[in-house]
């Protein structure tokens, strides 16, 4: 009995991850729409609009199709998979949501045992015989070191969750079978690991050079700064805020697109084992 031929060994194009927008003859009109919605994301329905816009670059790329960047002709299909995005990264983040909610309560009952607002104003003493609030800042510690790892575990988790969104038509029910979530980075573990290290990697040298930029436009300190030197600087922080939101938003295409590959994978080459 023959043994079954294992599965070619597949290697992520990140040269056509970072490439493929530029190829598309009206990638500056597609792009520029998304990112004035990925600016405006901090408000709920531009959200759902550049996650599902992500998702269905995923799908796309997936059934590999030429031109993978998306038009924005549906937006009632992209607000529907945006909403599906939205509670996946509800659901995985949620721990560590409560973790900081509760970190951010211990806090608030420390600084309001302590006195409140009337510390800061010298009308109360830091009563000597209580140790509630050193208690209260003493469980703070074991809540920051668990809020690491689950963060990161989170970080890792939601790509294979949204590789489920994609291998199975934006259904919810697949994302959130943690065995089949953990099966896919298992089976593309090499590639899977390498890309997330990349995004987060670009994603920290993106946000370091926003922090510089700000240091920059607000290290002029001193007094007697004159009208026109502090227009320049708002100007400064503005032209941050935008390129880092496009550059934001290119790194996000970008691992939209190796997801995609690696559903591709999933479904082309593997498509027997799940």
């Amino acid at each position: 009995m023959a043994l079954p031929t294992p599965p070619p060994t597949f290697r992520l194009n990140f040269g056509e991850a970072f490439a493929f927008l530029f190829r598309d003859p009206h990638w500056p009109r597609k792009c520029a729409l998304a990112a004035l919605c990925s600016l405006f994301s901090f408000t709920f329905l531009p959200y759902l609009l550049v996650a599902g816009y992500l998702l269905t670059l995923s799908e796309r790329v997936m059934r590999l199709e030429p031109q993978p960047l998306p038009a924005w002709t549906d937006l009632g299909t992209l607000l529907r998979k945006g909403w599906r995005v939205f509670i996946v990264r509800v659901v995985y983040y949620l721990p560590v949501w409560l973790i900081s909610l509760c970190m951010v309560g211990l806090v608030l009952a420390a600084f309001f045992s302590l006195g409140g607002i009337s510390l800061f104003r010298g009308t109360t003493t830091i009563p000597s015989t209580s140790l509630a609030p050193f208690w209260l800042f003493f469980l703070i510690i074991p809540l920051g070191l668990l809020l690491i790892p689950l963060g990161l575990a989170s970080a890792c988790i939601v790509p294979a969750a949204d590789a489920q969104l994609v291998l199975h038509e934006g259904q919810l029910e697949p994302a959130f079978r943690l065995g089949a979530v953990f099966a896919f980075i298992r089976r593309n573990l090499g590639q899977y690991a390498l890309m997330v290290i990349l995004y987060a990697a670009a994603s920290r040298v993106l946000s370091g050079g926003s922090s510089a930029g700000f240091q920059f436009s607000g290290g002029f300190g001193g007094g007697g700064i004159d009208r026109t030197l502090i227009v320049f600087l708002v100007l400064i922080a503005l032209i941050f805020v935008l390129v880092s939101g496009i550059v934001g938003l290119y790194l996000r295409c970008f691992q939209a697109h190796m997801i995609g590959q690696l559903c591709w994978y999933e479904r082309e080459v593997r498509g027997h084992e799940h």
